[in-house]
């Protein structure tokens, strides 16, 4: 239903009191990889990387911004179209093939080094061959 949508909103209001803007929002990723550009206020870390990628419009929390995020997407057909391709490369970044594929090359580079934390110091190591 998502992909069928031309523009998706994630509007977060900014709030001292909230935690929004500690939060990743999941949302926000189906929508971009349903290649759905969205409008999404400042408030979550997400939002300046759609910024920077171009998938789609970061807006203040101001009803006049949003309104010409909605324009600018409903009437730019070069713009529309470069913000749906960016948003799904952008959203193939969060594939749980893709963050296990980063993890385990992480854990592979840091293999027989110690791993320091106020708590103690752990050493990776790979585990025996177990012949199944």
């Amino acid at each position: 239903m998502i992909s069928s949508c031309g523009i998706d909103i994630a509007a977060y209001e900014p709030s001292v009191k909230g935690f929004t803007q500690y939060t990743e929002p999941g949302k926000v990723k189906v929508y971009l990889a349903c290649g759905v550009p969205v409008i999404i206020t400042k408030v979550p870390e997400i939002a300046a990387e759609i910024d920077k990628r171009g998938a789609g419009w970061v807006i203040d929390y101001d009803t006049t911004e949003l309104a010409d995020g909605v324009r600018r997407l409903c009437t730019d057909d070069g713009f529309y179209r470069s913000a749906r391709a960016a948003a799904t490369t952008f959203a193939s970044e969060y594939s749980w093939t893709e963050i296990f594929r980063r993890t385990f090359e992480g854990m592979q580079a840091h293999e027989n080094q110690p791993i320091s934390s106020d708590m103690e110091t752990v050493t990776l190591t790979k585990p025996a061959s177990s012949g199944i």
